[in-house]
């Protein structure tokens, strides 16, 4: 499958969202001098942002973390807790229980950025997992002596070693939140603040406005520490002098809601009203030269309990955007394979002696979603659940594993799908005969192909079964969202969350393609 190139800001996001996502376990000391030897190789004179990730430290919040909080708030966190698992799991041999580091550059251009993520090189295997991992976010992995270094194709080290200020603020950054497993660090290089000094002596309008000193002197460097388990977080911001620490103290209410303005809201399902509640929460406290503001996502505040409660309407527009693709993924695949083979998925020349298919189509459509070697390993003159084949169900690609929010939902047994088609008198699936999309008389703008079933209808994904429904209640076994509809795989190749309450005529009328029918959906 092709992909696109990312931008600087989409890989230092995915690289930062891989690296916060690790295994939990047992805490290990911290040691900020040795931190700073560790990083300094890929620190220059154009590093910005160093990032430490303590990944036998981290781990995602309990299920009584929340319990202080109103009941809808409650959930919101929960939901955050079963989204951080699932990344926990899936990303747990990537950390490998090693303390991983980055370091990201100022972008020397739009398509570059100097960005090199690393850690204490383990075992071939764990290697060769980071390195596929990697190449989905267009990155290459090299052994640097005793490190495993990931940086975007054709970057190297940094040409200009790291001055004894840079250095001694790396370290004091470290030491101001060594105590969170999740630290990030913004060292501000002297040439950026001597540009911003000579040539912005006012600041823009997206950041409030007022003189750039408030800024160039008020931050020396920043220190952002991240406890997910604890939902805590807390800043650390060094300035010139006290003088300088309190100006900025003054000043940050006024940045803040500059920028949350600049950017629009954040998300359509976080009420627009929370930037400036969480702002207004803020109490910067001034020691010295120095201004700490701690974060505690417990706190019974307005706005803890409106984000909060907002996150399962963002979690489960997270997890429908994820069936959604994964949907589009399955119709390109089905017209990839009808291009080759003249017929929707299977053809007639894989029944067997009694009429019937031993595995089903989401066997037969894997060399069209990059899974040729999974197919190969099938003997598909053999039955789904023959001895041989029975071995592949816990292979199940993740294509077909569908993104469940909900933590009273059932759980599915592995290897197990819910994503399915509607079989019965007409369909496109199930009949007698195989299928073209030329017998798609109804239009195949008007035929679903395949839907998402409720987890307790999940079926084997090697077996040739499907969705049974009944005419009048044929959504009875559909997953329905939050928000009322159900998702459907249009037989063009269209996606579309469809409303629960369409007709049940004219769901079973989408269901067939050549019953004649007329159907609206609007």
């Amino acid at each position: 499958m092709h992909r696109s190139p990312s931008t600087p800001v989409q890989t230092i996001r995915a690289v930062i969202c891989g690296l916060a996502l690790a295994a939990a376990a047992p805490t290990v000391a911290a040691d900020p001098a040795k931190d700073v030897q560790t990083v300094k190789p890929f620190v220059g004179e154009t590093t910005i942002v160093v990032v430490k990730i303590d990944s036998q430290r981290l781990a995602a919040p309990s299920e009584d973390a929340a319990r202080d909080l109103p009941p809808a708030a409650r959930a919101g966190v929960g939901q955050a807790a079963k989204v951080m698992e699932e990344a926990l799991g899936q990303l747990r041999n990537l950390a490998d229980k090693q303390i991983v580091f980055a370091t990201i550059g100022v972008p020397e251009s739009k398509n570059r950025a100097a960005i090199h993520v690393f850690r204490r090189a383990t075992t071939a295997q764990n290697t060769a997992s980071v390195t596929a991992f990697a190449k989905v976010l267009n990155m290459k992995t090299e052994v640097r002596g005793d490190l495993l270094v990931a940086t975007p194709a054709g970057e190297t080290p940094p040409a200009t070693s790291p001055n004894a200020r840079t250095l001694a603020a790396i370290e004091a950054g470290f030491k101001s939140v060594e105590k969170y497993p999740v630290q990030v660090l913004v060292v501000p290089p002297d040439y950026l603040r001597r540009t911003v000094t000579e040539l912005s002596p006012e600041l823009p309008r997206q950041l409030g406005g007022g003189p750039s000193r408030v800024l160039t002197e008020g931050v020396q460097w920043a220190g952002l520490g991240v406890d997910p388990q604890k939902l805590q977080a807390e800043v650390v911001v060094e300035s010139a002098n006290d003088s300088a620490a309190r100006d900025l103290a003054a000043y940050l209410p006024k940045l803040l809601n500059a920028a949350s303005e600049s950017l629009g809201p954040i998300n359509s399902q976080v009420p627009t009203d929370v930037p400036k509640l969480l702002i207004d929460d803020l109490k910067p406290d001034v020691q010295g030269n120095q201004v700490r503001i701690r974060i505690n996502g417990l706190e019974q505040t307005r706005a803890n309990v409106v984000l909060f409660a907002s996150m399962a309407r963002f979690a489960e527009s997270t997890g429908v955007n994820s069936n959604v693709q994964k949907f589009k993924q399955i119709m390109l695949a089905m017209h990839n394979y009808h291009d080759v083979y003249r017929t929707m998925p299977p053809a007639d020349s894989r029944r067997n002696d009694q009429g019937k298919h031993n595995l089903s189509w989401r066997v037969h459509i894997l060399p069209f979603v990059e899974q040729q070697q999974l197919y190969q390993q099938f003997h598909l003159d053999e039955p789904w659940d023959s001895p041989h084949n029975k071995k592949l169900i816990s292979k199940m690609p993740n294509i077909y594993a569908q993104k469940i929010i909900d933590p009273t939902a059932p759980k599915m047994k592995p290897g197990h799908t819910t994503f399915l088609a509607p079989v019965g008198k007409g369909t496109i699936f199930g009949g007698a005969k195989q299928t073209s999309l030329r017998d798609v008389v109804d239009g195949t703008s008007n035929t679903v192909a395949i839907v998402n079933v409720r987890p307790e209808k999940a079926v084997p994904w090697t077996a040739p079964r499907d969705y049974e429904f009944d005419a009048k209640d044929p959504i009875a076994g559909i997953q329905i969202g939050a928000n009322d509809r159900w998702l459907s795989g249009f037989a063009d190749g269209r996606v579309q969350l469809l409303h629960r309450k369409l007709p049940a005529k004219t769901v079973v009328n989408l269901f067939r393609m050549n019953d004649g029918n007329v159907v609206s959906i609007e």
